[in-house]
């Protein structure tokens, strides 16, 4: 079953995000403890507990994109006072609250009328105060988040108002579940079958529909067989139920794809408006690498997830480089060509030598000038480094890059990370946040905040052996500069395959490009000079200047619907090697 999709969408990429966006990457959601104390607002998120929500943001996110003046709220209600906290929410003039644990079944009771999957259900998460009108919007999006899974059997854990939504929704598509509960009789209920012990051999899918992670218990699974372990809560309290399926073998899930597709059912409800997904796959995905999002990064990854990570040349899509299902995903995600090696991001130069099989003088120079920083070596690679990671090739990409984020991240793992760039194969490399392309951060476990890349396009590349260094792809550091610690540079090998980036068509925009010596009035697109028309963008004229400034403005013209984007030639000198590289690329 699909999710909802924003028809404001060019290419995936929400146009109403784009030109509402704010800084909301510091948005701090406001909790109230006391319901007689909420404050006047649009809509709210009730619960116990409740600041651990990511509803606030979620909602002020596509309130933003949408160009709504909304206010979104989160409010502790104690158990068996929702109701009370509903009459008040309503003589307040809240329009709409959705309704998380233990309150489901309660603010059932409240409404006056419900939709079809409320009735089915029982509970409501989503309430138009207006009308007393109940939603359940659990069901449709638990389904929506379940993309590419095979129905077989199910397990859920739990008999709460989640899980009944959980065991209804999954029946609908014609799974086979039954229910483990503390409390057999509660599981009995549910009216299918019960199982009496927590073992999950014979299960393709098992459904944590249960708060212990909220309150910070783990249950005694025992993880037998293989299949989908998914976890309706997230973050934090979603780590140790999901690591324990992850070490038996399991693939895992938390819920925020869930939550997302919630989300947007409720806004579509309460405002009669399509949602703006794009917007709200980046407010829910897009984490600083601080606190408790550390621990959840690392077991994103550790797990063998996808990360977007920031670096100093483009944002990357990340991975274990030692996991080969881990790399797969990378693949699978960009639509990346099997025979497209990665470039494997390493903490320092104790690591790097620990995946190559040879480590020449001429390497330790490179690494002494350059490192970290935005040069790749490509070397002699040992065998704990997959197949996959190299396209089969006998040699392995290395960079130790200086972005601070990432290098933390690096410090903290076990593991060195592949990270091509995070777009589509081919398509532009995102410099900024949003830039990213929604249709592949929605495969992304999690989105790392950064500042707008430093350089802008993607490492230079060179092939280091004993008798020589060899330029593959040119890129943030130059030739010269390559050339004045090591000597000159082997000819090159039109054969070579080593470097990604290689490819005749690559670095594109979806609109053509056109390179042209000059541009007149007419012709949107990049100049070198003085603008002589609309839709064009005037270029530095330093090369490294340029350099950190054309993904982003072919972003933003690639958005602006043009029938052609035309750019104007460069010099053709040294210092220029790499801008008329891409350039020639995105020709194609």
């Amino acid at each position: 079953m699909g999710g909802l999709v924003c028809r404001h969408d060019r290419g995936g990429v929400c146009q109403l995000y784009r030109a509402a966006a704010v800084d909301l990457s510091r948005y701090e959601a406001v909790v109230v403890d006391d319901w007689r104390l909420a404050p006047a607002a649009d809509y709210a998120v009730l619960g116990d507990p409740v600041a651990h929500s990511l509803s606030p943001r979620l909602h002020t996110w596509a309130y933003t994109a949408l160009g709504l003046d909304r206010s979104y709220v989160a409010i502790r209600v104690p158990a068996g006072e929702v109701g009370a906290a509903l009459d008040h929410l309503q003589r307040l003039g809240y329009r709409g609250v959705n309704v998380t644990v233990p309150h489901k079944a309660e603010a059932f009771a409240w409404c006056q009328s419900h939709d079809e999957w409320a009735t089915r259900v029982g509970v409501v998460n989503t309430i138009d105060l207006r009308t007393r009108h109940g939603a359940n919007t659990d069901a449709p999006g638990l389904l929506a988040s379940l993309t590419g899974v095979t129905v077989g059997r199910a397990l859920v854990l739990g008999a709460g108002g989640s899980a009944v939504a959980v065991v209804r929704a999954l029946e609908s598509v014609g799974w086979d579940v039954k229910v483990w509960a503390r409390r057999p009789e509660a599981a009995a209920a549910l009216g299918v079958g019960v199982a009496d012990t927590l073992r999950t051999e014979g299960f393709d899918l098992v459904v944590n529909a249960t708060s212990a992670g909220l309150a910070g218990e783990t249950l005694p699974v025992e993880w037998v067989g293989k299949g989908l372990a998914y976890d309706l809560v997230y973050g934090a309290a979603a780590q140790p139920f999901l690591q324990a399926a992850h070490q038996a073998g399991w693939a895992t899930q938390d819920g925020l794809s869930m939550l997302i597709q919630q989300a947007a059912l409720a806004l579509a409800q309460w405002e009669v408006c399509e949602p703006p997904m794009a917007a709200m796959e980046c407010a829910v995905r897009s984490v600083p690498y601080t606190g408790e999002h550390q621990a959840v990064i690392q077991g994103h990854l550790q797990r063998g997830q996808l990360v977007v990570v920031p670096t100093e040349t483009v944002f990357g899509l990340a991975a274990n480089a030692l996991d080969p299902e881990a790399v797969a995903r990378i693949f699978t995600a960009k639509g990346r060509p099997a025979d497209n090696p990665l470039i494997v991001h390493v903490r320092d130069v104790a690591q790097a030598q620990s995946l190559a099989a040879e480590w020449p003088d001429l390497a330790q120079k490179l690494a002494d000038a350059f490192w970290p920083g935005p040069l790749t070596m490509v070397l002699p690679k040992q065998a704990l480094v997959p197949a996959i990671t190299t396209a089969g090739l006998d040699s392995v990409a290395v960079r130790c890059p200086r972005h601070p984020v990432l290098q933390a991240l690096l410090a903290d793992l076990e593991f060195p990370l592949a990270a091509p760039s995070a777009n589509l194969s081919e398509s532009l490399s995102p410099t900024a946040l949003d830039d990213l392309e929604p249709r592949l951060t929605q495969r992304a476990a999690a989105v790392l905040q950064g500042e707008p890349t430093e350089f802008g396009i993607e490492s230079t590349v060179v092939r280091v052996t004993p008798d020589g260094v060899r330029l593959l792809r040119p890129g943030a550091i130059s030739r010269t500069e390559i050339e004045a610690v090591v000597g000159p540079l082997l000819a090159n090998d039109a054969a070579e395959k080593a470097s990604p980036g290689l490819r005749k068509r690559h670095y594109a925009p979806r609109t053509p490009i056109h390179l042209v010596d000059q541009l007149d009035a007419s012709h949107p697109g990049l100049v070198m000079g003085s603008v002589a028309g609309p839709h064009q963008v005037a270029m530095p004229t330093e090369p490294q200047a340029y350099a950190q400034r054309l993904y982003r403005e072919l972003a933003r013209l690639d958005r602006a619907g043009l029938a052609a984007i035309f750019i104007q030639r460069p010099p053709s000198t040294p210092e220029w090697e790499a801008i008329h590289d891409r350039l020639n690329r995105m020709v194609g």
